[in-house]
């Protein structure tokens, strides 16, 4: 198990790297007086976030980037990568709002 946990150590940083981009780039996201459970639609807030950090990942780069020696994808690869709702996301992506 400790084999284990070393190996997944170099990881488990890199994840640790991500949510720190997301909280620099979007503090309000890590504030913890905005998480107040039912005053707003947090989830959402949270999605937004990391959706852009990844479109700033792909434009600049990112810690990780470098730790792997890799490059990010394009705005448009990482674009074509993913779907939204079981459909593969076409033309502009919209983010859906609560009314």
């Amino acid at each position: 198990m400790a084999e284990y946990a070393t190996a997944m150590s170099q990881y488990r940083e890199c994840v640790e790297w991500v949510f720190g981009k997301i909280g620099n780039l979007w503090p309000f996201v890590t504030d913890v007086t905005r998480k107040m459970t039912g005053s707003r639609a947090t989830s959402k807030e949270d999605w937004v976030a990391a959706l852009l950090t990844n479109f700033h990942t792909c434009r600049y780069g990112g810690v990780a980037n470098s730790y792997f020696n890799t490059t990010p994808p394009t705005m448009q690869e990482y674009r074509n990568m993913y779907s939204v709702g079981g459909a593969q996301v076409q033309g502009t992506i919209a983010v859906e709002a609560d009314h």
